[in-house]
């Protein structure tokens, strides 16, 4: 397998897991990060958008080359030493609301964001709107299939999945991919899943 010329290598960009304890309480989120980096391209992105980025500098640790426009709907996280990168520049706005041009990146990144956002498609069509002709939308987000716990002799000790969603606010459980094909309105090209029974 050849090393990527444009977006980091698998092995360094999982070293950057932003977890504590990237190999226990955050082995999920590895699992998230070698999914996305399987179906990321490999271009020479420039100029990205990363909608809904907060404080994980996910996009920025995926191309390491590119400029990274992070819009979060949360001011503070302008402070977070990801945001702080010189070639990072933080905004604070609406993902339904996008504040810039048509046509104004090479790819726009929508990690766990659309489960949050009540109106998904208005956030999917501003993200087709910035997006040039020929750019890339990279979207990660939970499937309906989803449930927490994930084996159901665990319920009595675990946080009810109401609470959860509460507490992460969550506005839908996930997406087929019947469901984001009907939002996203852009051809599919690759996917793939990060759920593991053993890890989850």
């Amino acid at each position: 397998m050849s090393t990527p010329r444009h977006k980091a290598a698998l092995r360094p960009f999982l070293r950057k897991n932003p977890f504590p304890r990237p190999l226990t309480l955050g082995f999920f989120y590895r699992e998230k990060m070698r999914a996305i980096h399987r179906i990321a391209p490999d271009e020479p992105l420039r100029d990205i958008l990363e909608v809904g980025g907060g404080q994980s500098g996910l996009t920025a640790m995926l191309y390491p080359e590119a400029h990274i426009t992070n819009l979060d709907f949360e001011p503070s996280f302008a402070d977070a030493p990801c945001n702080r990168q010189d070639r990072v520049t933080f905004v604070c706005g609406d993902a339904t609301a996008l504040p810039f041009d048509d046509a104004s990146f090479d790819a726009v990144t929508m990690f766990d964001l659309i489960e949050h956002v009540p109106d998904d498609a208005a956030a999917m069509a501003e993200a087709r709107r910035v997006l040039r002709p020929d750019g890339v939308l990279l979207v990660s987000t939970p499937h309906t299939r989803w449930r927490y716990p994930h084996y159901r002799f665990l319920a009595p000790y675990a946080p009810s999945e109401e609470s959860l969603f509460e507490e992460w606010g969550h506005v839908r459980r996930g997406y087929t991919l019947e469901d984001l094909a009907a939002i996203i309105e852009l051809p599919l090209q690759a996917w793939a899943s990060f759920i593991n029974p053993v890890t989850s």
